[in-house]
């Protein structure tokens, strides 16, 4: 399992490649609720392996799952909803966020701040003008991103929150110029993701289950 969120995390990478600059400020918390700019009126519930999500999206946007236990794609159309391989291309008006999901331990970090910085810093050669980190806490839950005024190709912004029992990572793309239409609604729907493992942890085991009975001498 570590093996496959490793690959997807280079594939953040990837995806997100020159959005990161290497050097951020320290985040400064905001404890605000934006409004959205479009409603979240559609919502994604499902039943995973080992965990159930939801997440809240536009109504008049699409959500692909090929891969749900992995993450979720949600975009302005279904076409660019399903795609598999982001190219890191969109056209005027569309938008594409790309949600994957990763436990603490599969992760450097232990707050959405420090793990998207542990992100920045292994980008190297940024394209863009790139936001210092920021913080937020929507719906109680505490987001961390940072966004690009990229220099040629989609502006776009990447998203750490803590979504309850595992990390969720959110890389969106946007048109040129489009990102303060739709900032505030990927955001909202960061703040709406919640997973919840239905793992039970191993009971620890007693000294009684686990002491071995103590060998004794026959009785002549």
């Amino acid at each position: 399992m570590r093996k496959i969120i490793g690959a997807v995390l280079a594939g953040i990478i990837v995806i997100a490649g020159g959005w990161f600059a290497v050097t951020t400020l320290a985040p400064e918390l905001i404890e605000t609720t934006p409004e959205p700019a479009l409603a979240l009126e559609q919502n994604y519930s499902a039943t995973l392996a080992n965990a159930t999500v939801n997440v809240d999206y536009p109504a008049t946007w699409a959500l692909g799952a090929e891969f749900p236990d992995l993450g979720v794609n949600i975009a302005t159309t279904e076409a660019l909803a399903e795609t598999v391989e982001f190219d890191g291309n969109v056209a005027e008006d569309e938008v594409f966020i790309e949600i994957l999901f990763a436990s603490e331990s599969a992760l450097d970090g232990d707050t959405p701040a420090a793990i998207l910085q542990g992100l920045v810093d292994d980008v190297e050669n940024p394209e863009g003008t790139v936001s210092d980190i920021e913080t937020r806490t929507i719906n109680g839950r505490v987001l961390a991103f940072v966004t690009l005024d990229s220099n040629d190709g989609a502006d776009g912004m990447t998203v750490v929150v803590d979504s309850g029992d595992a990390y969720s990572l959110i890389t969106a793309a946007v048109s040129d110029g489009d990102l303060a239409q739709y900032q505030a609604t990927i955001e909202a729907i960061a703040g709406s993701i919640e997973y919840i493992s239905t793992v039970e942890e191993e009971a620890e085991m007693t000294p009684e289950m686990t002491s071995e009975p103590e060998a004794t001498e026959a009785s002549e």
